[in-house]
């Protein structure tokens, strides 16, 4: 049996399976990922520690602003409960105003001439209107703003003169006289 031609083959098949590794490793070679940089260890540990850093602070803020949040908070809290307590004040002074508003028209009727010992000044004049009084002094109104008084002084004109009371203040003008319209 001839030995050589099977040692030949086996040389080629070694020498094709050798051909084929090597073609194979360089082909990995090629493909493989490239290894990371090399990491400079106190450097990633610096970089940690300034991230550990940051995100304390961060917390340290985020508490600082819960806690300005919840003051700001109580304070609006307290403010709500002052002008809560405050409305019920004005609507219990409210009331007891219009309790004595009520007082005063069973007491004194339309028509009604009362004495103020001051002077008047425009502001007042307006206030003392919207609640139902005029000066005294012989000025002319019409019927229509004030039909109540008008029938009481059986006014049948579009307009009629209030009593010119000025004239009885003789005492060096410190009185002034205020009649009850509406």
């Amino acid at each position: 049996m001839n030995t050589r031609p099977t040692l030949f083959a086996v040389f080629i098949i070694v020498l094709m399976a050798c051909t084929l590794t090597y073609v194979l490793i360089e082909y990995r070679l090629q493909h493989l990922p490239k290894p990371p940089p090399a990491v400079d260890i106190s450097a990633f540990i610096s970089q940690l520690q300034q991230q550990t850093q940051t995100q304390q602070l961060l917390q340290q803020q985020l508490a600082n602003t819960q806690q300005t949040l919840t003051t700001v908070i109580q304070s609006i809290n307290d403010e709500v409960e002052h002008s809560e307590r405050v409305s019920q004040l004005v609507t219990q002074t409210q009331q007891q105003n219009q309790q004595i508003l009520n007082i005063v028209e069973q007491l004194l009727p339309i028509g009604s001439i009362i004495t103020y010992t001051a002077k008047i000044s425009t502001a007042q004049q307006q206030l003392l209107q919207d609640m139902g009084w005029l000066i005294c002094k012989g000025q002319r109104v019409k019927s229509q703003d004030f039909p109540k008084l008008a029938a009481l002084m059986n006014s049948k004109e579009d307009s009629f003169h209030l009593p010119a009371c000025h004239k009885l203040n003789t005492y060096r003008n410190n009185f002034t006289f205020l009649i009850k319209v509406h």
